[in-house]
């Protein structure tokens, strides 16, 4: 059995004290990893630490900002450890100064040259009630774009979306205020590119995986409103091979789009296979790190 150690504090637990680890919309996706090998799951602040060799230990980075020497003290006990930082879109957890003899490191919400140090960089992922709603459309809609207008980069996308046809924009008030999953999703699996601005501090988000899950070619821009100093290549650490379209600026959207459609069947089909075997190879990252820790020996 792989130990999965949920390290949040009491103080992040749903208010009526209930936890579980569909907590975070984020995690939808490493618990679909976790799901094809045999884990067992322990809450710290339930449970305290498990009494193992070793263990992956899920950090909600954006709760737990202030406790990294914490986390440090729970680790010393363990001959390996997997840390796995998530849940912090703006990236203030500290992961540098994580410490531990044999360890590896997984982060999401990554920023380019402030986290090269990193094993491995997760996505957001797709939402948990993703794959519910799954089916075969006829792509009849060009363009699909359903979420809130919060700042600029989204604003600059919606002036260019107006101008374009075939397409469906809803613009919503807040996150998960728009339209009910089941609209929503049938609009995806009936729209052969679907627009991933940036979040407000990470270019990441929920439908880039969303769009790819559902056949859609995604087109994703650079780098977030909020962070006026973000630095360029998020996309590129991520997936250097990657068969989507950044944008650098929504004024480049009407070309852009303009290409993949005349190019539809055979990008769309890149995008595809691409997807396919970036999720199966995502699957392997558990085993591979942990044959690599356990196998692992400490200068004396």
């Amino acid at each position: 059995m792989i130990p999965i150690v949920w390290h949040e504090p009491k103080e992040a637990r749903y208010s009526d004290g209930q936890h579980h680890r569909g907590r975070y919309g984020c995690t939808t996706m490493l618990n679909d990893m976790f799901d094809t090998y045999e884990c067992e799951y322990f809450f710290n602040y339930h449970t305290g630490m498990p009494d193992t060799d070793g263990a992956v230990i899920i950090i909600a980075g954006g709760h737990e900002n202030l406790l990294v020497d914490r986390i440090n003290e729970d680790a010393v006990k363990y001959k390996w450890v997997l840390f796995v930082v998530v849940a912090d879109e703006e990236s203030e957890f500290p992961c540098h100064r994580l410490s531990h003899p044999n360890m590896k490191i997984w982060l999401q919400s990554p920023v380019p040259g402030r986290h090269m140090f990193a094993d491995r960089y997760l996505l957001f992922g797709y939402m948990w009630d993703c794959k519910k709603y799954l089916k075969e459309s006829p792509r009849s809609l060009d363009w699909f774009f359903s979420g809130q207008v919060t700042h600029d980069r989204r604003r600059e996308m919606v002036a260019v979306l107006k101008s374009l046809q075939n397409g469906k924009l809803v613009e919503t008030q807040g996150f998960a205020q728009g339209l009910a999953s089941s609209e929503y999703f049938d609009l995806m699996s009936k729209s052969k590119i679907v627009l991933c601005p940036t979040g407000p501090a990470c270019p990441d988000s929920f439908r880039f995986a969303e769009a790819l899950e559902y056949g859609c070619i995604p087109i994703v821009d650079e780098k977030p409103s909020w962070e006026k100093e973000y630095p360029s290549g998020f996309w590129q650490m991520l997936f250097p091979n990657r068969p989507f379209p950044v944008l650098q600026n929504w004024s480049e959207l009407p070309r852009v789009m303009s290409h993949l459609l005349s190019n539809y069947e055979s990008r769309q089909k890149a995008c595809a296979t691409w997807w396919t075997a970036y999720k199966q190879d995502f699957y392997t990252w558990l085993g591979k790190d942990l044959y690599t820790l356990k196998n692992f020996r400490v200068p004396a």
